[in-house]
Protein backbone atom coordinates (compact mmCIF):
# COMPACT_ATOMS: atom_id res chain seq x y z
CA UNK A 1 0.00 0.00 0.00
CA UNK A 2 2.81 2.39 0.80
CA UNK A 3 4.83 1.91 -2.15
CA UNK A 4 1.65 2.23 -4.15
CA UNK A 5 1.21 5.71 -3.12
CA UNK A 6 4.65 6.55 -3.02
CA UNK A 7 4.77 5.51 -7.12
CA UNK A 8 1.43 7.61 -7.42
CA UNK A 9 3.33 10.98 -5.54
CA UNK A 10 6.36 10.16 -7.49
CA UNK A 11 4.67 10.00 -10.97
CA UNK A 12 2.38 13.56 -10.87
CA UNK A 13 5.86 15.34 -9.87
CA UNK A 14 8.49 15.27 -13.01
CA UNK A 15 11.81 14.50 -12.42
CA UNK A 16 12.81 16.68 -14.85
CA UNK A 17 11.54 19.61 -12.95
CA UNK A 18 13.81 18.53 -9.98
CA UNK A 19 17.07 18.85 -12.02
CA UNK A 20 15.73 22.37 -13.73
CA UNK A 21 15.81 23.82 -10.16
CA UNK A 22 19.13 22.42 -9.34
CA UNK A 23 20.53 23.48 -12.80
CA UNK A 24 18.91 26.79 -12.29
CA UNK A 25 20.62 27.75 -8.94
CA UNK A 26 23.73 26.68 -9.77
CA UNK A 27 24.73 30.01 -10.21
CA UNK A 28 26.24 32.77 -8.00
CA UNK A 29 23.60 35.52 -8.74
CA UNK A 30 20.27 34.76 -10.14
CA UNK A 31 18.53 37.31 -12.78
CA UNK A 32 14.85 38.35 -12.78
CA UNK A 33 14.30 35.82 -14.94
CA UNK A 34 15.69 33.13 -13.57
CA UNK A 35 13.94 33.85 -10.21
CA UNK A 36 10.49 33.81 -11.60
CA UNK A 37 11.60 30.43 -13.47
CA UNK A 38 12.31 29.46 -9.63
CA UNK A 39 8.97 30.34 -8.30
CA UNK A 40 7.37 28.77 -11.13
CA UNK A 41 9.26 24.99 -10.67
CA UNK A 42 8.87 25.59 -6.61
CA UNK A 43 5.14 25.74 -6.90
CA UNK A 44 4.64 21.99 -8.08
CA UNK A 45 8.31 20.65 -7.67
CA UNK A 46 9.21 17.14 -5.59
CA UNK A 47 11.20 18.90 -2.56
CA UNK A 48 12.58 15.84 -1.69
CA UNK A 49 14.12 15.50 -4.78
CA UNK A 50 15.52 18.51 -5.52
CA UNK A 51 16.93 18.35 -1.70
CA UNK A 52 18.98 15.05 -2.68
CA UNK A 53 19.92 16.02 -6.25
CA UNK A 54 21.51 19.17 -4.98
CA UNK A 55 23.36 17.65 -2.27
CA UNK A 56 24.76 15.08 -5.07
CA UNK A 57 25.88 18.13 -6.75
CA UNK A 58 26.82 20.20 -3.48
CA UNK A 59 24.52 22.82 -4.20
CA UNK A 60 22.73 23.05 -1.13
CA UNK A 61 23.94 26.10 0.21
CA UNK A 62 23.78 28.18 -2.57
CA UNK A 63 19.73 26.36 -3.23
CA UNK A 64 19.42 27.82 0.61
CA UNK A 65 20.66 31.14 -0.35
CA UNK A 66 19.12 31.83 -3.28
CA UNK A 67 15.36 30.52 -1.11
CA UNK A 68 15.94 33.03 1.42
CA UNK A 69 16.69 35.96 -0.61
CA UNK A 70 14.29 35.11 -3.70
CA UNK A 71 11.46 33.11 -2.75
CA UNK A 72 10.86 32.84 0.92
CA UNK A 73 8.08 30.45 1.72
CA UNK A 74 8.94 29.00 -1.59
CA UNK A 75 9.83 25.55 0.16
CA UNK A 76 8.36 23.93 2.72
CA UNK A 77 9.30 24.46 6.11
CA UNK A 78 10.80 20.48 6.69
CA UNK A 79 13.06 21.73 3.63
CA UNK A 80 14.45 24.66 4.92
CA UNK A 81 15.08 23.45 8.06
CA UNK A 82 17.07 20.48 6.12
CA UNK A 83 18.85 23.18 4.21
CA UNK A 84 19.72 25.49 7.53
CA UNK A 85 21.11 22.75 9.16
CA UNK A 86 23.15 21.79 6.04
CA UNK A 87 24.16 25.20 5.58
CA UNK A 88 25.84 25.48 9.17
CA UNK A 89 27.90 21.83 9.03
CA UNK A 90 28.98 22.71 5.52
CA UNK A 91 30.17 26.24 6.65
CA UNK A 92 32.27 24.85 9.98
CA UNK A 93 33.20 22.32 7.63
CA UNK A 94 34.84 24.78 4.57
CA UNK A 95 36.25 27.07 7.32
CA UNK A 96 37.96 24.26 8.76
CA UNK A 97 38.81 22.92 5.28
CA UNK A 98 39.71 26.73 4.70
CA UNK A 99 42.52 27.29 7.14
CA UNK A 100 43.78 23.47 6.34
CA UNK A 101 44.28 24.68 2.74
CA UNK A 102 46.31 28.21 4.24
CA UNK A 103 48.45 25.62 6.32
CA UNK A 104 49.25 23.38 3.07
CA UNK A 105 49.94 27.04 1.51
CA UNK A 106 52.66 27.92 3.72
CA UNK A 107 54.15 25.22 3.89
CA UNK A 108 54.47 24.60 0.08
CA UNK A 109 55.82 28.07 0.12
CA UNK A 110 57.94 27.36 2.45
CA UNK A 111 59.58 24.61 0.63
CA UNK A 112 59.67 27.16 -2.33
CA UNK A 113 57.12 24.89 -4.03
CA UNK A 114 54.73 26.76 -6.27
CA UNK A 115 51.05 25.68 -5.61
CA UNK A 116 48.01 26.05 -7.63
CA UNK A 117 44.74 25.09 -5.70
CA UNK A 118 42.34 24.27 -8.19
CA UNK A 119 38.39 23.97 -7.26
CA UNK A 120 37.37 23.73 -3.23
CA UNK A 121 37.78 27.18 -1.93
CA UNK A 122 39.22 28.64 -5.00
CA UNK A 123 35.67 27.74 -7.05
CA UNK A 124 33.85 28.33 -3.86
CA UNK A 125 34.82 32.08 -3.78
CA UNK A 126 33.26 32.47 -7.49
CA UNK A 127 30.36 31.68 -5.72
CA UNK A 128 29.94 34.15 -3.40
CA UNK A 129 32.22 32.72 -0.54
CA UNK A 130 32.72 29.52 0.87
CA UNK A 131 29.23 29.51 2.74
CA UNK A 132 27.71 29.21 -0.40
CA UNK A 133 29.65 25.90 -2.47
CA UNK A 134 30.42 23.15 -0.29
CA UNK A 135 33.59 21.22 -0.65
CA UNK A 136 35.30 18.49 0.70
CA UNK A 137 38.72 17.83 -0.39
CA UNK A 138 41.10 20.39 -2.77
CA UNK A 139 42.72 19.59 -5.96
CA UNK A 140 46.31 20.72 -6.31
CA UNK A 141 48.57 20.99 -9.24
CA UNK A 142 52.28 21.27 -8.70
CA UNK A 143 54.95 20.78 -11.46
CA UNK A 144 56.04 17.68 -12.37
CA UNK A 145 59.74 18.38 -10.93
CA UNK A 146 57.94 18.94 -7.21
CA UNK A 147 55.47 16.35 -7.10
CA UNK A 148 57.96 13.87 -4.57
CA UNK A 149 58.51 16.68 -2.55
CA UNK A 150 55.27 18.14 -2.46
CA UNK A 151 53.98 14.96 -1.37
CA UNK A 152 56.63 14.88 1.40
CA UNK A 153 55.29 18.15 2.88
CA UNK A 154 51.83 17.24 2.39
CA UNK A 155 52.73 13.89 4.81
CA UNK A 156 55.06 16.33 7.18
CA UNK A 157 51.69 18.15 7.81
CA UNK A 158 49.93 14.89 8.74
CA UNK A 159 48.08 14.04 5.18
CA UNK A 160 47.96 10.68 4.58
CA UNK A 161 47.64 8.86 1.51
CA UNK A 162 45.38 5.75 0.62
CA UNK A 163 48.51 4.71 -2.23
CA UNK A 164 51.52 5.75 -2.40
CA UNK A 165 52.51 7.69 -5.21
CA UNK A 166 54.36 5.54 -7.87
CA UNK A 167 57.29 8.11 -8.86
Amino acid sequence: MILSVVSQTLALTSPSAAFDTVRLIARADLDPEAVAELRRLGAEVDWERVLILAAYHRRLPLLHAHLKAHAPGLAPERAMAVLASHVRTSAVQSLFLSGEMGRIAEAFAASSIPLLVLKGPSLAEAYGGIAKRAFVDYDLLVRRQDFGEGEETLFGLGFRSRKRSQR
